[in-house]
C-alpha cells in the first residue's frame, strides 16, 4: 500500500477503533449522566411533595397564612414542618452548589422555593434563627436554601430583562 508494514497498519486500525470506542463511551456517559440527573430531580420532587406536613405548611406560606411568633411557634408542630421544609430546600441548594443539578434544572421547584424563601414569616423565622446561631455556628441558618433563592431570583431577573 503505502509501504507500511502490516503491523503498523493493524496498529493504526486498532488506534482508530480505540478512538471510536472512546467517542461512543463518552456519548454513553453523557446520556447516563443526563438520565441520572433526571432521576435525581424526580426523587427530589417526590421527597418535597410526599411529606404531608411540608405540603400543608407550604400552602400556608403560599397563601400568606404563615407568620412567625416566637411564643407560639418554637417547639410546636409547625416549627418541625417548617424546619423539614427549609432543610429540604437546603438539601436542594447544596445539590445545586455541588453541581449535581443546575438552577435551570430545578425550575420545576423555583416557584415554591421563592414563595417560601421570600415569605415574611419565613424571613422573620430566619432572622430569629440567626440570633440563635450567632455563637453556635459559623454559617447562617439555612444558608444553602438562601443561596439557592438568590440564584433563582437572579435567573428570574435575567428572564424578565430578556423578555
Amino acid at each position: 500500500m503505502l509501504g507500511l508494514p502490516l503491523t503498523e497498519i493493524l496498529t493504526l486500525i486498532g488506534f482508530l477503533f480505540t478512538i471510536i470506542g472512546l467517542f461512543f463511551t463518552g456519548l454513553q456517559i453523557r446520556q447516563n449522566t443526563k438520565l441520572q440527573r433526571a432521576r435525581f430531580l424526580i426523587d427530589i420532587v417526590e421527597l418535597y411533595f410526599q411529606d404531608k406536613d411540608i405540603r400543608d405548611v407550604f400552602y400556608q406560606i403560599d397563601y400568606n397564612r404563615f407568620s412567625f411568633d416566637e411564643s407560639t411557634f418554637v417547639l410546636g408542630d409547625k416549627e418541625q414542618a417548617v424546619d423539614r421544609l427549609l432543610y429540604t430546600l437546603d438539601a436542594i441548594g447544596r445539590i445545586v452548589e455541588l453541581g449535581a443539578l443546575t438552577p435551570q434544572e430545578i425550575d420545576v421547584l423555583a416557584f415554591q422555593i421563592l414563595r417560601v424563601m421570600d415569605n415574611k414569616g419565613i424571613q422573620d423565622y430566619l432572622a430569629w434563627l440567626t440570633g440563635e446561631y450567632e455563637n453556635r455556628s459559623h454559617v447562617p441558618p439555612h444558608r444553602d436554601a438562601q443561596r439557592l433563592a438568590e440564584r433563582l431570583r437572579h435567573l428570574l431577573k435575567e428572564r424578565v430583562k430578556n423578555v
